[in-house]
């Protein structure tokens, strides 16, 4: 059948519009250009637009009822504030967030990771006496002690026709209680007994942590740094640790019984100078006696006042008076109630 006048092939003239039920004709690139508002707009489904018509007329395509095509690049790059502000993007910071490069916790002064030694030193070595070994003290002695306990009470009738065992009215009043009551108290006392012994214990007990920046001494509630400056060499005394100075003197003495190839691994691990021969200066020591010669001005005094808590055993006045005679150029020691020195060197 020929074709009806103002069409072509079936395709109806430029400018008119297709019937809305049917599927929409590919747009020719130049309707598409001249109209890209009418192509948006349109309640079917949208055409997909050319390259020109995008550009052209980004606004109107991103508005439309239809499938939105995928923005180019460029769009992408001229709006970070927009794809920042989507909702599947991560919200934004709050106030006092730490910054994706910032380190862990923050940084803030008084944070573990800013007061301990590794903070600014690097990775740390600590040395201190084994877990199994501390869990042993607190669990052993409580039963040592309960043990204990129960023998007194089952020993109370024959202690107490002991003549020359002292306080006998202690075991005659033991005896004197209705079981099960005196041996269930004797129980709990000695493990209590026990439980004050392992609390000594570790009130004694010394950790030493080493860092690139310094070494820090822990005994109980007792804490001290020596930064890595003043450290010229380290050894091990005995059963003590000690650490040494510009002018050989003593920065640290400190008894424990932590072993001799742990301290060294963990001194030589950060470059410190570890004497293995233990004391280098071990010919220069003399016994102190009242009056001897060779001391400084006001040393014999100080070291006079020192025996006395030698004596009486006062770790701090130990302490307070070996930095004094430090200051005034003694290095002091003691060994079985006596006290020994020798002279530093000068700088």
């Amino acid at each position: 059948m020929p074709a009806r006048e103002g069409t072509t092939n079936g395709t109806p003239p430029a400018g008119s519009t297709a019937p809305s039920g049917g599927s929409a004709p590919a747009a020719r690139p130049g309707d598409a250009a001249a109209a890209p508002d009418d192509a948006a707009s349109s309640g079917g489904g949208a055409p997909a637009a050319p390259p020109s018509a995008t550009a052209a007329a980004p606004d109107e395509a991103a508005t439309g009822d239809g499938g939105a095509p995928a923005a180019p690049p460029s769009d992408t790059a001229a709006a970070p504030d927009d794809a920042a502000s989507s909702g599947a993007s991560a919200p934004a910071a709050q106030p006092g967030a730490s910054a994706p490069g910032d380190p862990p916790g923050g940084g803030e002064p008084g944070s573990p990771a800013a007061d301990s030694p590794s903070a600014s030193g690097g990775p740390s070595t600590v040395v201190a006496e084994p877990t199994v070994v501390v869990a042993l003290v607190w669990s052993l002695f409580p039963l040592i002690g309960a043990g204990a306990g129960w023998l007194l009470r089952s020993a109370a009738d024959w202690l107490e026709s002991m003549r020359w065992v002292p306080w006998r009215w202690a075991f005659k009043v033991v005896d004197s209680v209705e079981e099960p009551w005196t041996t269930v108290t004797a129980l709990v006392l000695g493990a209590v007994a026990g439980l004050v012994v392992a609390g000594m214990a570790a009130a004694e007990r010394l950790t030493v942590t080493v860092s690139d920046r310094a070494v820090l001494l822990v005994r109980g509630d007792s804490r001290r740094e020596v930064v890595r400056e003043r450290i010229t060499g380290a050894f091990r005394d005995g059963k003590q640790l000690v650490l040494l100075g510009p002018v050989a003197e003593e920065l640290a003495r400190e008894s424990s019984d932590l072993g001799a190839d742990q301290l060294r691994t963990a001194f030589e691990a950060h470059g410190y100078r570890w004497h293995a021969e233990g004391d280098p200066y071990r010919d220069e020591w003399r016994r102190w006696t009242e009056g001897a010669p060779g001391l400084p001005p006001g040393a014999d005094a100080l070291l006079k006042v020192r025996q006395r808590a030698v004596d009486k055993n006062d770790r701090r006045d130990l302490v307070e008076l070996r930095d004094e005679l430090t200051r005034l150029g003694v290095v002091v020691r003691e060994k079985d109630k006596r006290q020994y020195w020798r002279p530093t060197r000068p700088g």
